[in-house]
C-alpha cells in the first residue's frame, strides 16, 4: 500500500485521541498507520502548547514548501554549464556560483556525470577539467612540458573515510574561482562539517598568490 501524508482530518483525530490519553500504538492501529509515523508526527509538529491539529497541519505544509525541489538539467541550464566549463570553471565553482546568484543549479556530482556522458558521446567538455590541463610552456623558454603534480599529494578518492563522513571539524576543501573573462581570482575554503565558507580575492592565480591567500584565511584559526 502506497504511503500517503497525514491529512487535516487525520491530525484532528490524533489530537482527540491524545486528549483521551490513548496510547500511540492504539491510535496508530485505529488510524491504519504505523506507530513510527505518529511518533514522527508528534516530534515534528508539536508546539509549545502541545499537539494541536491545525498548527500541526500548518507546520507540515510549511516544511513541505520549504523542502528543496529537485532540479533537472534543462536545456537552458545545460547551456549555462557548458559555457562555464568551456571557460575552465570547475563543477564545484559552477554549482556554487549559480546558487549564490539565486539561479537554478545542480550539485557538482551531477555536472561531473554530465561531463562523463558528453565524453562518451565524443564530446570535449572533459578536456576543460583540471585533471586534463593542457601542457604549458616554461616561462623562460625551453621545451614544452607537462604540469607537475603536487609532491606527496593525496587524491580525493583516497582521503580517509572520516573526512567523507563530515563528523569532525577542521577538514577544509580549497578551491579557486575565476571571474568573467578570466579577470579576478577568488580563493575559497569550505569547512566540510559546518559548511563555513571563507573567501579572499588574490591578484593572480599563481601558486604563491593562492598559497598566501590560504594562509591568510586560516591564520584566524591558529
Amino acid at each position: 500500500m502506497a504511503y500517503t501524508h497525514l491529512s487535516l482530518e487525520d491530525r484532528n483525530y490524533i489530537e482527540k485521541r491524545l486528549k483521551q490519553k490513548d496510547s500511540l500504538n492504539r491510535i496508530a492501529h485505529d488510524l491504519g498507520r504505523s506507530q513510527s509515523t505518529l511518533s514522527r508526527e508528534l516530534s515534528r509538529n508539536t508546539g509549545l502548547r502541545g499537539y494541536r491539529y491545525q498548527q500541526a497541519d500548518k507546520k507540515a505544509k510549511q516544511r513541505h514548501q520549504e523542502k528543496p525541489k529537485a532540479i533537472k538539467l534543462s536545456v537552458a541550464l545545460v547551456g549555462t554549464i557548458n559555457t562555464l566549463l568551456e571557460q575552465d570553471w570547475s563543477p564545484e565553482q559552477i554549482s556554487g556560483r549559480l546558487k549564490e546568484e539565486g539561479k537554478d543549479t545542480v550539485c557538482p556530482e551531477t555536472i561531473y556525470q554530465h561531463v562523463l556522458k558528453d565524453k562518451r558521446s565524443q564530446g570535449k567538455l572533459h578536456l576543460h577539467l583540471r585533471r586534463y590541463t593542457k601542457k604549458y610552456r616554461k616561462r623562460y623558454g625551453g621545451k614544452t612540458g607537462s604540469v607537475k603534480g603536487i609532491p606527496n599529494r593525496v587524491e580525493i578518492d583516497e582521503r580517509p573515510d572520516v573526512v567523507n563522513q563530515r563528523e569532525r571539524l577542521g577538514d577544509w576543501e580549497a578551491d579557486t574561482m575565476i571571474g568573467k573573462g578570466h579577470k579576478g581570482v577568488l580563493v575559497t575554503l569550505d569547512e566540510r562539517k559546518s559548511k563555513l565558507r571563507l573567501a579572499l580575492p588574490v591578484t593572480r592565480k599563481t601558486a604563491e598568490a593562492v598559497t598566501g591567500g590560504l594562509i591568510m584565511l586560516l591564520s584566524a584559526f591558529k
